[in-house]
């Protein structure tokens, strides 16, 4: 049982519109369990007995914890649940038997965790919102978390949390987010949110690459710059590379003449409004583009020195990216992308650049490369 299992499980109910009646847990709502649930609870069922057979008769009906219990004892050779008396316990004895669990000041933002006020419970899907079994007159419904009433939170303890194996993506080719086929039921930025948890409990895995980095050196941090022709080159040590304000270096920082820098954000007035693809500096995520969260995108040219000082030029997957994410050091993708065809205030036009007159290169980002005999990352461009 995990975080990622239960809510599938949740987005599930929701999408089949389940309903609620109190004391049930997935089963089918038939008339002779709707009598036995009347029996057994005359006060909470009977006195919806009307809306109820109207409304959720033929449907599947949980509580609010039933929701949870439903996900705890389904059967899927039998399609239903197979009720577990050990597990049989209230919102409250959920809350109450958690180890792990806050208040809504230090929620984490981990899908899988239940949201607590006394008496109910609901499931938080990723991204602000949350999957209830709300009344007898909702059912299972998706809301903001921001508009509840809710009080706290906690990790079920029949839940395993952050555990999957996520080394070779096997969960998520099954899950239909890596193979070309939209994710079907987590969206993309739960899936992220996951994603990044899980990668940065990776803690043995960056120390043992740590391990191995040589004893720190100091780095010519000094451009190395050349004009041959109409192209300004300039080259520097890989481990010196870093993003300034989501830009690679300012513009005057590299040596270029009449020419500015390559970024790799469309801009609207001083705020960037669209990544290109992912940007990492000094081992932090700036820009990151999940592609293959949806569809299998496509590789991207992409310069990655990683911690070691190991350097890498070609081509990539976003898939790629987010495996090695804790190895990298510096990264930008999306380059190489010269258009000579195009002059600079036809490409400016079409990227969104609004200083389209400084624009004095024929390329909408800067190519890098690498020198291996002078171990030197370079960085070209055209001038118009």
């Amino acid at each position: 049982m995990t975080n990622i299992g239960l809510v599938n499980f949740a987005i599930r109910a929701y999408n089949e519109g389940w309903g609620y009646v109190w004391g049930t847990f997935g089963d089918v709502l038939t008339p002779a369990l709707l009598r036995q649930k009347i029996s057994q609870y005359p006060s909470q069922v009977g006195g919806q007995q009307t809306f109820i057979s109207t409304s959720w008769i033929n449907k599947r009906v949980v509580d609010c914890v039933g929701l949870i219990k439903a996900y705890l004892w389904w059967d899927e050779s039998k399609n239903n649940p197979v009720y577990t008396p050990a597990q049989d316990k209230t919102a409250d004895g959920y809350h109450d038997m958690a180890t792990i669990k806050g208040t809504m000041d230090n929620m984490p933002e981990l899908p899988g965790i239940c949201l607590w006020r006394k008496g109910h419970v609901g499931v938080y899907i990723g991204n602000g919102n949350v999957i209830e079994s709300k009344g007898t007159a909702y059912g299972v419904v998706k809301s903001e978390v921001r508009n509840g009433s809710w009080t706290g939170w906690f990790e079920c303890a029949y839940i395993e949390y952050s555990k999957l194996p996520l080394t070779d993506f096997k969960w998520a080719v099954a899950k239909g987010i890596l193979d070309g086929s939209p994710a079907d039921t987590m969206d993309k930025a739960a899936v992220a949110i996951i994603l990044r948890k899980y990668l940065d409990e990776q803690k043995e895995e960056i120390e043992q690459i740590l391990d191995k980095v040589p004893e720190a050196k100091p780095v010519d941090t000094e451009w190395d710059y050349r004009y041959e022709g109409i192209t300004h080159i300039a080259e520097i040590e890989p481990m010196a590379l870093k993003c300034t304000d989501m830009v690679l270096k300012a513009g005057a920082d590299i040596p270029f003449k009449n020419a500015i820098n390559g970024n790799l954000f469309l801009w609207s007035g001083d705020v960037p409004k669209k990544s290109i693809g992912w940007l990492i500096s000094e081992g932090v995520v700036l820009a990151e583009r999940h592609e293959y969260l949806t569809w299998k995108g496509n590789p991207k040219g992409t310069f990655i020195v990683y911690r070691t000082g190991e350097v890498f030029v070609g081509w990539k997957w976003d898939s790629d990216i987010v495996r090695e994410l804790n190895k990298i050091w510096f990264c930008c993708q999306g380059i190489n992308l010269y258009q000579g065809s195009k002059t600079p205030t036809e490409i400016a036009t079409e990227e969104g650049w609004v200083d389209v007159a400084s624009l004095l290169r024929a390329t909408t980002r800067m190519p890098l490369g690498y020198n291996k005999l002078k171990n030197k990352a370079v960085v070209t461009c055209r001038q118009y």
